[in-house]
C-alpha cells in the first residue's frame, strides 16, 4: 500500500493514530511478518488492526465495519487480534523471566517480570510478585524487594504470601512491630499456619509481650500437635498451662550458682536454655549433667540437638550414636543423625540414616522431609559447584525432593512445612520440554550423583 492510498485509509475510516496503538500495531506487524505474510501484506494488516484498536478505545468510526481494501471486518476481529498479541507478550516475559528464576540468573529476571507486572491487567500471574521479590532479596537488595511486595498487596490485597514475605524481610531488618502487623494481616485472610504463629510468638517474645507469644505458640502447638520445637518453646514459656507461673530464669540460674553440681537444676536449666534457642548455654548445662547422670538418654537428645544447632556437627553424632547404641531403632535419633550428614554434606550416609528411620515409621513426617532436603541441597550444591552435570540431572534430583516432600504431607505434624518447601522447589522441577528433549534420559548423570544410586 502506498503512502497516498494509507493517508486516504486512515481519513475515510476517521481513525486516530495514538501512540499506544502506534505500539500495539508494531507488536501486531512483527507478528504478521512472523507468521510468513510479504511485508507490504504485513503494513497493510496493521494498519487495519491499528484502526480497528483506536475505534474501540476511541470510540471513533463506524464500530460495525472497517470496510477499506477488504480489511478486516468488523472492530472484534482487530480486539481478538490484540488478544493474541497481548497474550504472546504475556506468556514471552513469563516464559523468560521464570527460566531465568529457576536457574538462579537472578540479575536478568527483574527485567523480564517487570514487564508481565506492566501488561497483566488481568493480574492472571499471581505468583510474579514473589518470585520478583525474591530475586530482590537474592541479590541483596532488600528495599527493592519491599516495593515489589508492596505493590503485589495493592494489585492482590487477599494474597497472603505477599504479607508472610514482607514480615520475613521486616523481622530480618529488626522491625519487630511492623512484621508483627503484616502477620497479623496473614492471621486476618485465614491463611496463617503453624510456622506464621511461630514466628509471630516469636517476635512477640522478643518484643518483651510474653502473655501474646504464648497465645501465638499455642495456636501454632494446635495446629501442629506433634512439633517438638514449637511445643517446647510454649512450655519453657508457660509449663504447666496458661493458669500456671511462668518459668523464672533468673530464680533457677541462681539456684545453680548456688549449687553448680545439682542434677535436677542443670537438667532444668539445660532444657529452658535449650527451648529459648540459647545453645551455647544449654550445652554448657547438659555438658556438666551427663558427665554427672551419663545413662541419661533424655539429656543426650537435647544435648545433641543444642550441638546441632550450633554447628557442632561431630559432638551432636556422638550424643545421638549413644541413643542408638541402647535403642538402634529410635527414629528421631535416626533422623537427626541424618541431618548431621546432611548438614557435613555427606548425602550417602544421610540418605542411609533417614532410609533406616522410615523403615521403623514409614509414616515419619519429619524423616520425609529430611529425604527431601538431602536431594534438595546436594542438588543445589552441585548445580553452584558447577559441577560437569546437565541441567535436566540437577532438575531430576530436585524431583527425587519434591516426591519426599508429598510423602510428608501425610504426616499432619510436618504437612504445612512440606507443602512449603513443595511450592518454593516448584520452579525447579523437569516439564514436559525437559523430558521430551531427554527422552534417553531417566536418571542423574554425572558424578556429583553418583551417590544415589549406590
Amino acid at each position: 500500500m502506498g503512502g497516498t492510498e494509507s493517508q486516504r485509509y486512515r481519513k475515510e475510516n476517521l481513525c486516530v493514530f495514538s501512540a499506544p496503538s502506534r505500539l500495539c500495531a508494531r507488536s501486531f506487524l512483527f507478528g504478521c511478518r512472523a507468521s510468513g505474510l510479504g511485508n507490504e501484506a504485513a503494513k497493510f494488516l496493521a494498519g487495519t488492526f491499528i484502526c480497528g484498536l483506536t475505534a474501540i478505545l476511541m470510540g471513533c468510526g463506524n464500530q460495525q465495519k472497517l470496510t477499506a481494501h477488504g480489511g478486516l471486518t468488523n472492530v472484534q476481529n482487530a480486539a481478538d487480534s490484540l488478544s493474541i498479541v497481548y497474550q504472546m507478550e504475556l506468556k514471552r516475559n513469563w516464559s523468560f523471566g521464570l527460566e531465568n528464576y529457576k536457574n538462579r540468573r537472578y540479575q536478568e529476571v527483574p527485567h523480564f517480570f517487570w514487564r508481565v507486572v506492566e501488561i497483566d491487567s488481568a493480574k492472571s500471574l499471581v505468583d510474579v510478585y514473589s518470585f520478583l521479590a525474591n530475586a530482590y532479596a537474592q541479590l541483596a537488595k532488600p528495599d527493592s524487594a519491599l516495593l515489589v511486595y508492596q505493590m503485589g498487596i495493592q494489585a492482590l490485597p487477599q494474597n497472603a504470601a505477599l504479607y508472610r514475605g514482607v514480615a520475613a524481610l521486616l523481622a530480618a531488618q529488626e522491625k519487630k512491630m511492623d512484621a508483627i502487623a503484616q502477620y497479623q494481616q496473614v492471621i486476618a485472610l485465614n491463611a496463617a499456619d503453624e510456622h506464621d504463629y511461630r514466628r509471630l510468638g516469636e517476635l512477640y517474645l522478643a518484643t518483651g509481650d510474653t502473655a501474646k507469644a504464648i497465645a501465638a505458640l499455642e495456636q501454632a502447638e494446635a495446629m501442629a500437635p506433634g512439633d517438638r520445637e514449637i511445643r517446647g518453646k510454649r512450655s519453657s514459656l508457660n509449663p504447666a498451662g496458661r493458669n500456671h507461673t511462668l518459668v523464672d530464669l533468673h530464680s533457677l540460674e541462681l539456684k545453680q550458682r548456688q549449687n553448680p553440681k545439682d542434677p535436677p537444676t542443670l537438667l532444668t536449666l539445660g532444657r529452658e536454655y535449650f527451648h529459648r534457642r540459647e545453645f551455647a548455654k544449654c550445652a554448657e548445662m547438659l555438658e556438666v549433667y551427663v558427665a554427672l547422670v551419663p545413662d541419661d538418654l533424655y539429656a543426650c537428645e537435647f544435648l545433641g540437638g543444642a550441638y546441632l544447632e550450633s554447628k557442632k556437627y561431630h559432638e551432636a553424632m556422638v550424643q545421638f550414636n549413644l541413643i542408638l547404641a541402647e535403642d538402634p531403632k529410635q527414629v528421631e535419633a535416626l533422623t537427626l543423625m541424618a541431618r548431621c550428614h546432611k548438614e557435613l554434606k555427606d548425602w550417602s550416609s544421610a540418605r542411609r540414616y533417614a532410609h533406616r528411620a522410615l523403615a521403623e515409621d514409614d509414616q515419619a513426617g519429619w524423616a520425609y522431609l529430611t529425604l527431601g532436603e538431602i536431594y534438595e541441597e546436594a542438588a543445589r550444591h552441585c548445580l553452584e559447584s558447577g559441577s560437569a552435570v546437565n541441567e535436566f540431572s540437577h532438575k531430576l534430583v530436585f524431583k527425587l525432593a519434591y516426591e519426599q516432600y508429598e510423602k510428608a504431607l501425610l504426616d499432619p505434624a510436618w504437612r504445612s512445612a512440606a507443602r512449603r518447601r513443595m511450592t518454593a522447589l516448584e520452579p525447579m522441577l523437569p516439564d514436559a520440554r525437559d523430558y521430551f528433549v531427554n527422552k534417553n534420559q531417566d536418571r542423574p548423570d554425572g558424578d556429583c550423583y553418583r551417590w544415589i544410586y549406590q
